[in-house]
């Protein structure tokens, strides 16, 4: 990718999507006050994968007030002539999170820049958490150990609630003794010299929602040559700022299909990154703005087929797959529901006396391991659908059809549910 790379020099990559605003301006603080920046060129690119827009506003206005604030290593005040921090949104709205198609991008986006600002030259690479923030000697003191032919592993400790990020930098010895047991050392964050992403060709983006994407591309770069190397704790005080558990989880069978697929792969050196057009034309998103805004008036829109979900879903499934191949190209279809019409099927009130005793039976001859069964007739004849079926069955579609797809856009809220996609 480089084709000349300048001594003294660094590019740091982070990607993000509707995180803690005050976590991201800590991480964002925090690399801008790095004593590195004296010293040499630094760019930092911050891809946004497709966060709301309030969020995303005040997140660009942020940015750009913190780059008029960046120093030149020479002294002299960019004055928000230049950039330091550059701001990347890709409208990835309605889609599933993908952090290797985001680093993509970034990467991409560095690559089309380098003639205009000649901002890809850098020695060496950063790719960085968003919930980190390191203090300020940090990545001066990468910088001196730095190794053409090794990648290094950050590692990092989780800090409590009770101490915030300013906390641990007054005194990071004192808190990191306190916090030895909260010591990881996650792949994500991974500083390498910049060849060896020429070698690899970038992230693999089979991998989605979370997990195996930085061992994949760990593995990748270890395959090409590079020696991974996971540094000395005690003389990197990066501290992993306190979030709620974000208890998304994986698609049914998914860590079972990724798990295959890197052992399948894991001799792999290069890839080349689809790098698709998502996010750039998005018609799903203006389709489903007017279904929602009409409160999903069937009547609402009228230029493309608008399935409704009922009992039996598997149906309903049915027939959205056969009427997505019955599209012409460019055109689109909503799928949308109501969860809570399944909902009902599982209130007590709406049970019979005997549905009552049949679930009963069912619950006791699982506890009692009996060999035999009865079917609970109240949800497979009314068919209950948990907001996470729909979700995952949703996302194999995507998966699975995904050559044949345009767009897609996917809103799942409470109990309401709309999927609009565009054929290809």
């Amino acid at each position: 990718m480089l084709n000349s790379p300048q001594n003294n020099a660094l590019n740091i990559v982070i990607t993000h999507r509707n995180r803690d605003i005050n976590a991201v301006k800590n991480c964002l603080e925090s690399l801008i006050a790095q004593t590195l920046f004296e010293k040499i060129k630094i760019k930092i690119f911050f891809l946004d994968y497709g966060t709301e827009d309030i969020l995303a506003q005040e997140l660009k206005n942020f940015i750009e007030n913190l780059n008029k604030k960046v120093l030149l290593p020479s002294g002299e005040d960019l004055g928000g002539v230049s950039k330091k921090i550059y701001y990347i949104y890709h409208n990835s709205k309605g889609q599933f999170w993908n952090k290797s198609h985001a680093f993509n991008l970034a990467f991409d986006f560095i690559k089309k820049n380098n003639l205009q600002e000649n901002i890809l030259n850098a020695e060496y690479l950063l790719l960085l958490d968003v919930d980190l923030v390191l203090e300020k000697n940090v990545l001066a003191k990468i910088w001196e150990i730095r190794n053409e032919n090794q990648t290094f592993i950050l590692p990092f400790y989780r800090l409590p609630k009770n101490i915030l990020a300013n906390d641990a930098f007054s005194n990071p010895l004192e808190i990191q003794n306190s916090l030895k047991n909260t010591l990881i050392c996650a792949s994500g964050n991974i500083f390498f010299y910049e060849k060896w992403l020429e070698k690899v060709g970038g992230f693999d983006e089979f991998y989605r929602f979370w997990g195996m994407e930085d061992n994949d591309f760990l593995k990748r770069l270890e395959n090409a040559g590079s020696k991974i190397v996971f540094l000395e704790n005690e003389k990197l005080p990066i501290f992993h700022q306190w979030h709620p558990v974000l208890s998304q989880i994986l698609p049914k069978g998914w860590q079972t299909q990724i798990n295959a697929y890197f052992e399948k792969t894991q001799n792999n050196i290069s890839i080349t990154p689809p790098l698709g057009v998502w996010g750039v034309n998005r018609i799903t998103e203006n389709i489903f703005l007017d279904f929602f805004n009409q409160n999903f008036d069937k009547n609402a829109v009228t230029d493309c087929p608008i399935i409704e979900l009922k009992s039996p879903f598997e149906k309903s499934f049915l027939e959205v797959t056969s009427a997505f191949f019955g599209l012409e190209k460019g055109k689109s279809l909503i799928f949308f529901g109501n969860t809570d019409f399944f909902q009902k099927t599982e209130s007590k009130k709406n049970k019979t006396f005997f549905q009552k005793i049949i679930k009963f039976l069912n619950n006791f001859f699982q506890k009692i391991k009996f060999s035999y069964r009865f079917i609970d007739v109240i949800t497979h004849e009314l068919g209950y659908l948990s907001p996470l079926q729909l979700r995952d069955w949703v996302f194999y579609f995507v998966l699975t059809h995904e050559k044949f797809l345009e767009d897609y856009y996917f809103f799942q809220e409470n109990e309401v549910f709309c999927l609009v996609i565009t054929k290809k």
